[in-house]
């Protein structure tokens, strides 16, 4: 199962019930079945892609994040490596 377009790498998200999380930002496409997202308020998640619909995709001033604007994000290739 793949990601909805809607849900490609950098994409900016909110989630509806986690607001203090802040906005967030996809880290990759997935081809598996978690989300790796980077919130601004709570860092990594690994969200179940069957629990996307509590994503919200944002934009504009909605989206903006000075902390996303200048992060680089280096994805690691386990959960090992975390």
């Amino acid at each position: 199962m793949t990601l909805p377009n809607r849900f490609a790498k950098g994409t900016r998200v909110r989630h509806i019930f986690k607001p203090e999380w802040g906005v967030g930002q996809l880290l990759e496409d997935s081809n598996s079945e978690t989300i790796r997202i980077f919130f601004e308020g709570s860092g990594e998640r690994a969200i179940q892609l069957t629990a996307s619909e509590k994503l919200t995709v944002v934009t504009g001033v909605d989206a903006q994040s000075s902390l996303l604007d200048n992060c680089t994000f280096q994805l690691l290739e386990s959960p090992a490596q975390w």
